[in-house]
């Protein structure tokens, strides 16, 4: 799981780099949807999204840290992508995840024949 965990913090920084750029908004939402469908993979989705988003916050506060430039109030844009992207899988995972367990918690009718 580390391996995973990693592997997520490393796209995490190439995530994170393509929305602190001057990339147009259709290429950020189409990050914001790559983290959505990294979300819903499943237990080895939520390691990595937990990794992807340490990579990308860390390098997004750190540039924004670095630089004192007006364009950084724009790459916030890029950040705010990421974060409602990561609040929407998590609540697409959990969604199902709840469903799944209402559904085996449910009791089944048994049919005796006799």
């Amino acid at each position: 799981m580390l391996y995973v965990w990693l592997g997520g913090a490393a796209l995490g920084l190439v995530a994170g780099s393509a929305v602190l750029t001057d990339l147009p908004l259709a290429v950020k939402l189409l990050v914001g949807l790559a983290v959505v469908a990294v979300g819903v993979l499943g237990p080895l989705g939520s390691v990595l999204l937990a990794g992807l988003l340490l990579g990308a916050g860390l390098l997004t506060f750190l540039v924004l840290l670095l630089t004192a430039e007006p364009a950084a109030v724009g790459s916030s844009l890029g950040v705010a992508t990421l974060l409602i992207a990561s609040g929407a899988a998590f609540s697409i995972r959990e969604l199902f995840r709840d469903r799944g367990r209402q559904q085996a918690a449910a009791p089944t009718a048994s049919v005796d024949h006799e």
